[in-house]
């Protein structure tokens, strides 16, 4: 029996290794190392390498969404360098503020009553500024001025306050001095009259349409502008046309409320929620 190398290993081969045949034949195409994608490093990878990537803003940024910018130069005014701001650069120059007192309703509410009230005119979008002051912005000059025209609104027997947005304006509700008042006063129906009787109140705005049109006989309602600050008298005295000394009482549709301790409205300090337990 003739002996050979160790059982089952194959003789080593002392010429050149014979090359493959070619294949095309399922052959992947090979990539250059310029054209191999290098993919980000994954959530898992970066604590396996110890960092943490965070996305950069332009990665979060689609090309696709958003409004583009464009770039300005930087003006020097008085030797201070800033952006100009003009006039037609402001958005909302069709726009309202407005704000309910003693109310603080949610934007979804205020929205719904917005398109009721004015559903005559084109309501681009409501906005909440901060709580209780919102701002209304509509598609055309001329219905803006329309709204501020009336002037005098009423959410649920509330009042609530109408200015004309402007670059500068700046409302805040513990600085109302005054607001409009509901005053039920007497049967004297010319203008004049109801003009120096609502002055004995505040500032008299306008009437309701009852007493413009003279059908009401117990009584004329006025809108009269009248300062927090002062009192909100129960009747008044004039002279009537013989000179005689008449007293009136007066009647209001609604008074505010006005807290003392942190100054809003809608409760009493009583029932302040700022104060200390």
């Amino acid at each position: 029996m003739a002996r050979g190398g160790k059982r089952g290993r194959p003789r080593a081969q002392t010429g050149p290794l014979a090359s493959p045949e070619p294949s095309i034949i399922n052959q992947p195409a090979v990539q250059t190392p310029a054209s191999i994608p290098h993919p980000e490093p994954t959530p898992v990878q970066n604590r396996i390498n110890g960092t943490v990537a965070r996305p950069t803003y332009a990665s979060l940024v689609d090309p696709d969404d958003g409004t583009a910018l464009a770039f300005f130069p930087v003006s020097d005014i008085n030797g201070v360098k800033c952006a100009k701001v003009e006039l037609e650069d402001i958005e909302e120059e069709n726009a309202v503020i407005y704000c309910v007192l003693g109310a603080n309703p949610p934007i979804t509410v205020i929205e719904g009553f917005a398109k009721l009230i004015w559903k005559d005119y084109a309501i681009n979008k409501v906005v909440l500024v901060k709580k209780g002051l919102y701002l209304v912005r509509f598609e055309d000059y001329q219905d803006t001025f329309k709204v501020i025209q009336k002037g005098f609104y009423l959410f649920y027997q509330k009042p609530f306050i109408v200015k004309p947005w402007t670059p500068e304006i700046e409302i805040n509700t513990e600085a109302i001095a005054s607001l409009p008042i509901l005053a039920l006063v007497i049967k004297y129906w010319e203008l004049n009259s109801l003009s120096k009787t609502g002055s004995m109140l505040g500032i008299p705005l306008k009437t309701d349409r009852y007493a413009k049109e003279k059908v009401m006989l117990k009584y004329a309602r006025l809108l009269v502008e009248m300062s927090l600050e002062g009192q909100f008298p129960e009747c008044i005295e004039f002279a009537n046309e013989k000179g005689v000394l008449i007293r009136k009482m007066v009647q209001y549709e609604w008074l505010p409320i006005k807290c003392t301790y942190c100054k809003m409205f809608g409760h009493s300090q009583e029932g302040c929620r700022k104060k200390d337990p």
